[in-house]
């Protein structure tokens, strides 16, 4: 399935993204089959922005939040929370800036 991504009229422009995701990727494979989760997904927020993921069922929300938090590793592209690289350090600030 594939999520829509809806953009606003209005250009925004930040100085610094507080959460930037690149080109990133994640594939589950089973004994049988596999499943591309997310394919080539980027995105940027700024401090202060509220912002939602929405889709249907098996679009790749969960998986893009949890690659996010560091919590699992996707197969390819960049992740950078307050321009640290979750995957390297304390997964609790990636969290805690997640959370707010």
């Amino acid at each position: 399935m594939i999520a829509k991504v809806m953009q606003c009229d209005q250009v925004t422009y930040m100085k610094t993204p507080i959460i930037s995701v690149k080109n990133i990727s994640k594939t589950f494979t089973g004994r049988n089959s596999s499943v591309k989760a997310l394919d080539n997904v980027s995105l940027e927020i700024g401090q202060g922005t509220i912002f939602g993921l929405l889709g249907p069922n098996g679009a790749g929300k969960t998986t893009l939040i949890s690659i996010m938090a560091g919590l699992i590793l996707p197969d390819s592209g960049e992740i950078y929370i307050d321009g640290n690289d979750p995957r390297s350090g304390n997964i609790q600030e990636s969290v805690n800036v997640l959370s707010g």
